[in-house]
């Protein structure tokens, strides 16, 4: 077994030696790992392989204390941490044994002696002269203020003389407050002149908007087609609402931004996990409504998007309620419906209801047991083809009026919903954690709920227990994107 796992040790990457060996396929060897190395309790199994390879090394230290395991270095430190580690403060000692000090400080003295005529540099008259002209000389309110402008404005000249090749500033060294993210400066173009702001944060060259138009997606290109189709008016890239930050489309008239998200460049690796709900929540400030898109969407479900961005904009064919027929709906029907016309897709249900408007189907809402909390039940879906005047409120009527719940619960994706339906049906917004944020796995440009990748589920398959969730799906090369987090509403029935 040792010979075996040295083998797979020589030939395999050491950051996928725990998978390998907890695979299927390595499963005796795996336990056999756990066995011979079980004096090593809460251990990584790294360390386990180290141990049985270096024949067994005692993991305990002179001072009784586990040490700690490196696993770059592949190789056992010092016990607890090195300020407190009693074993390293021993070796420190022991080193310095038998090191003559005295000769230094001699050559100290003497060296000083052949300067300056004294055996301490400070009583040297020269010094001492020197030091009281400086004390007499200095006015400290001056000194500190200099002190403080320098510290505000550290890295100015050098961030100048940086990007001097491409732009030069248009503000002032005293405007100057770091190169962090968010502080944007006014720059010139060395080639054309033009003004414009941007951040210099890690290293950044200012882009100049005239000579290096902003690329747009192809899906962003068709976003915009479609909106002109529409007839609607709407301002690309602004940064007149959010200060340092832009919408990609913005329609002034109806106050809606939407942005389009490229899910690998919005993913963690170039955007913070609270980017999109920080986005939306300053919208939500401004009284602006942003409706935040993701590529995989629009490829998946372009008619959907289309249909809704439609009915939102106020676009869209509309129909009464009060001319639809309240039907009870076959699972198959109700599917059908809510795949196509839902970006969620269907959720089993098992009140489903429809609004039938001349022989065809308009509007589907679906009530289940509630899930997650202790209210009665949950509202599943609802969408509609088309905008259905008051179609939502003549559906949650008649399930009210089947089944007298107690109180209902629902949650609303923040990336497309106001609210506003919630609030029409009598909900309450009862979201406690306004920065709550829900997030996918991306891979080869496709998401994958999260659901999907439990650790429970991914140790089932043979991942090693000792990593986390996030760790085993890195190792896969799985990247996170987040969204704009949801609302989670509540109804209660006041009779």
């Amino acid at each position: 077994m040792l010979n075996r796992l040295q083998e797979l040790v020589n030939n395999t990457n050491s950051r996928a030696t725990s998978q390998i060996l907890s695979s299927s396929k390595n499963r005796d060897l795996y336990d056999w790992v756990m066995s011979e190395s079980a004096i090593l309790t809460d251990c990584s199994i790294k360390e386990r392989i180290y141990y049985l390879l270096n024949n067994k090394p005692n993991p305990i230290c002179a001072e009784g204390n586990k040490k700690t395991f490196n696993a770059k270095k592949y190789e056992y430190g010092f016990c607890d941490n090195i300020s407190k580690c009693a074993c390293f403060a021993s070796h420190i000692s022991s080193s310095r044994k038998g090191c003559d000090m005295s000769y230094m400080i001699d050559k100290r003295v003497s060296t000083w002696i052949e300067k300056y005529g004294v055996e301490n540099i400070s009583q040297s008259s020269a010094v001492q002269a020197k030091r009281k002209a400086t004390i007499d000389l200095r006015n400290y309110d001056k000194i500190y203020e200099k002190l403080a402008y320098d510290k505000q404005t550290a890295g100015f000249e050098q961030v100048v003389a940086r990007v001097s090749e491409y732009v030069i500033p248009a503000f002032t060294r005293d405007e100057y407050v770091g190169s962090f993210r968010k502080n944007f400066y006014l720059w010139r173009c060395v080639n054309c002149s033009s003004e414009f702001k941007d951040h210099i944060d890690y290293g950044r060259i200012p882009r100049c908007t005239t000579c290096n138009p902003k690329t747009v997606s192809k899906g962003e290109i068709y976003l915009r087609e479609y909106l002109d189709y529409l007839g609607i008016q709407y301002i690309c890239n602004d940064r007149t609402v959010l200060k340092n930050l832009e919408y990609d489309i913005y329609i002034p008239g109806k106050k809606i931004a939407i942005e389009f998200n490229g899910i690998y460049w919005h993913s963690t690796e170039f955007k913070d996990k609270n980017y999109h709900v920080n986005k939306f929540l300053q919208s939500r400030e401004v009284g602006v409504r942003l409706i935040s898109i993701f590529e995989d969407e629009w490829i998946n479900k372009k008619s959907v998007i289309e249909s809704r961005l439609a009915n939102i904009l106020g676009c869209g064919e509309k129909i009464a309620a009060r001319k639809c027929q309240i039907v009870e709906l076959a699972g198959k029907d109700y599917k059908n419906f809510v795949d196509q016309h839902h970006l969620q897709g269907s959720v089993s249900a098992t009140y489903k209801y429809g609004l039938i408007y001349q022989d065809e189907l308009v509007a589907v809402m679906s009530f289940s047991k509630s899930r997650y909390t202790n209210d009665d039940y949950e509202l599943m879906r609802y969408c509609s083809k088309n905008t259905v005047i008051g179609g939502a409120s003549k559906l949650f009527r008649h399930f009210i009026a089947q089944v007298n719940p107690n109180s209902i619960i629902s949650y609303a994706n923040r990336c497309w919903s106001d609210g506003g339906l919630y609030h029409q049906l009598g909900f309450a917004d009862v979201t406690k954690n306004q920065v709550n944020t829900g997030y996918w796995y991306i891979k080869d440009n496709t998401r994958y709920h999260r659901s999907s990748f439990t650790k429970s589920k991914l140790i089932k398959i043979g991942e090693d227990s000792t990593l986390s969730e996030s760790e085993i799906m890195a190792n896969h090369g799985y990247l996170k994107i987040y969204d704009c987090g949801n609302y989670k509403f509540q109804w209660r029935n006041i009779s």
